[in-house]
């Protein structure tokens, strides 16, 4: 007869109840009666109900076809990425799990790269009932979407359709090139067997890279931007060095600059899987002698951050990295740089301008031609002339020209060999600065970068002025010929048509004397100064680079042709850059009771809408078959069903208006 755990015989059944009694703490479900870990987990702390204040309005794109909320963008809107490059939204579907979106994150005010985690299409019948709009700015940025997109405006988050000529919105300045796919091989095996010295354990440093996914490398390659922009400042303030240490090797990639702008170095090098140092801070003190005899002293500070990698230096060296003193050095720029994708030229120029071009000067109202300069030794001027003849080449394929440059002595080095310095100047002309800030820019420079988003959006109206002032100069001829008004006539109509600047004595002189070059109308007009009319553009915004542009236009379209689509980001901030403007994708409530924040799901199409910031509203368990997230609204577990005391269903419905509190 088998044993059996179970007590039998006389008394069996108290002592079964016995042993119930005892174990009964094993059981995980008593356990969390007894203790009350469900009441003490929820935030509304076993009610059914709760009152609570709402904090903030999120859209959350839920994926077809159950979906609750619906916010679409075009396929041509450009969708600005980590990198400031951009996208079309048609061709994210491409990208997506390779490249990031740029957000402005709620809780640091700054501009955050963020993944991209869903992307999906607006249906006819969708299109229809939201209505598909097309917004324009002041500086010709255009936005068609359809009616309850949100954007962020100087009144808060508002959908399109709400917005008026008038209003102002958020604006990221700049004109950034298109992210262009290709599977072309920059770096196979072969060729970086061939650059890596015998003395260096080859194999193991082919491996590493294969492991890494930086080998073969191609222009497709999600570490390209990375890869390209550390290039980018070993040529620029970047140090490279390569050698022995005592019976082996040793090499080192040392970054230098702010320390803001290490951070973000250090975290890339991070990204592809590479070990950085800490941010050394330390002074400098040294004495220098110019050609002329003289001599300086030079005191500073400085910081650094370094990466003793020999794969990421065989790496950087393979791709056509200097190493040792630049100085030096013979070297040009990369062919798989000149031939590559225009993005991948963007990013090492940003990167190596964040290193050696000054930050933009402006003098009242006018900018100066931008300058970097090249110090070389006697014997490698011709080389350093060849580096800038490449840069030209580059800077020409985004419409930037060079207008001068010049070869001077600098300064003597410790050794006694004289330097002489290459100093190249560009255009300062309109076209030629909008052209530099708004699609190159800078890269590892936080500080000038930002600078040049200021700059671009103040050159890019004032652009805009000049060609309104043609328009107004050939418009009074007209009325001249074929009306035979007066100066004082057409100067009023042209001030009430929009030409408010111009004068009684500008038509006056127009149609007496002609104007003979017509590029230079509106500049002898005296316009606000950048540094005024940057506190107003700025006001109450992140210097992130951000201004506020007023909206010239918004108009309903015919939703035929139209298609919308849209993408989700990770952030919880939800927002995104679309063609410059920034847009927004529940709303996040605060309970009453207790203070603890909850996201609650606003039912019912257009249910957004008659929620607002500081609203009272009761919310309730959802109900799902658990009594969590219902269908795919992940980890929202809570529903609003009342606004102001008053039902949210009868507010959709239109049978009730919504009371003010």
């Amino acid at each position: 007869m088998s044993k059996s755990k179970s007590p039998n015989g006389e008394f069996a059944a108290r002592k079964q109840a016995q042993k119930r009694q005892r174990l009964r703490w094993s059981d995980k479900y008593y356990k969390r009666r007894m203790l009350m870990l469900d009441k003490k987990a929820d935030p509304l702390e076993g009610s059914p109900q709760a009152r609570g204040i709402v904090l903030e309005k999120i859209g959350v794109e839920s994926k077809q076809p159950n979906s609750a909320i619906r916010k679409c963008l075009s396929p041509d809107t450009k969708i600005l990425l980590s990198d400031f490059t951009h996208v079309p939204m048609g061709k994210i579907g491409e990208f997506q799990g390779k490249v990031r979106a740029s957000c402005l994150d709620k809780n640091t005010f700054k501009v955050m790269p963020t993944p991209i985690i869903d992307y999906f299409r607006l249906d006819a019948s969708e299109k229809k009932s939201l209505g598909v709009y097309r917004l324009v700015t002041e500086s010709g940025l255009e936005l068609k979407g359809s009616g309850d997109h949100p954007i962020y405006t100087e009144s808060g988050v508002k959908e399109m359709r709400d917005i008026n000529a008038g209003d102002s919105v958020v604006v990221l300045p700049g004109n950034p090139v298109e992210r262009e796919s290709s599977d072309s091989v920059i770096l196979d095996e072969e060729k970086l067997a061939s650059v890596i010295p015998s003395t260096y354990k080859k194999e193991r440093i082919i491996e590493e890279l294969k492991e890494l996914g930086l080998l073969p490398l191609r222009y497709d390659n999600h570490s390209l931007s990375v890869i390209t922009r550390i290039l980018g400042h070993v040529f620029g303030d970047g140090r490279l060095s390569l050698g022995g240490a005592g019976t082996g090797i040793a090499a080192k990639f040392v970054a230098s600059g702010r320390i803001e702008d290490l951070e973000e170095i250090s975290q890339d090098l991070n990204s592809l899987g590479f070990h950085t140092s800490q941010i050394y801070a330390g002074k400098s003190e040294g004495a220098v002698s110019t050609t002329s005899g003289s001599a300086q002293l030079i005191l500073g500070t400085y910081n650094t951050v370094s990466c003793s990698s020999i794969v990421l230096c065989s790496l950087l060296v393979a791709l056509g990295a200097p190493s040792g003193s630049k100085a030096e050095s013979s070297y040009r720029v990369p062919d798989w740089v000149k031939s590559g994708p225009r993005w991948v030229k963007k990013e090492f120029l940003a990167s190596y301008f964040g290193s050696e071009l000054e930050r933009p000067r402006i003098r009242d109202s006018t900018f100066e031609c931008p300058t970097f300069a090249i110090s070389k030794t006697e014997s490698c001027v011709d080389a350093g002339a060849g580096y800038v003849d490449d840069l030209t080449d580059l800077l020409q394929d985004f419409g930037v020209r060079v207008s001068s440059r010049s070869v001077g002595p600098s300064m003597i080095r410790k050794d006694g060999t004289p330097t002489f310095k290459i100093t190249v100047r560009l255009g300062s002309s309109i076209p030629n600065l909008l052209n530099l800030y708004g699609r190159i820019s800078y890269a590892y420079q936080s500080e000038r970068r930002i600078l040049a988003a200021y700059a671009y959006e103040y050159l890019k109206l004032k652009s805009i002025k000049i060609a309104q002032s043609l328009g107004c100069y050939d418009k009074a001829k007209m009325l001249r010929c074929e009306r035979g008004l007066t100066y004082k006539e057409i100067a009023e109509i042209l001030r009430k048509e929009g030409g408010d600047w111009t004068t009684n004595s500008d038509v006056n002189y127009w149609l007496g004397h002609g104007v003979k070059k017509t590029d230079l109308l509106y500049t002898t007009v005296k316009s606000k100064e950048f540094l005024a009319w940057l506190e107003g553009a700025t006001k109450n915004l992140p210097k992130e680079g951000l201004v506020w542009e007023k909206v010239t236009q918004i108009k309903r379209l015919h939703e035929d042709g139209v298609e919308l689509q849209d993408i989700t980001v990770r952030n919880p901030s939800h927002n995104f850059f679309a063609n410059g403007i920034l847009t927004g994708n529940c709303v996040r409530i605060q309970l009453v009771k207790n203070g603890k924040q909850v996201t609650a799901f606003l039912p019912g199409d257009g249910a957004l809408n008659f929620i607002d910031e500081h609203d009272e509203v009761l919310v309730q368990g959802i109900g799902g078959s658990t009594g969590g997230a219902m269908g795919d609204i992940q980890g929202v577990r809570y529903e609003v069903y009342k606004v102001n005391d008053v039902s949210l269903n009868e507010l959709v419905y239109g049978r009730k208006e919504k009371p003010r509190r």
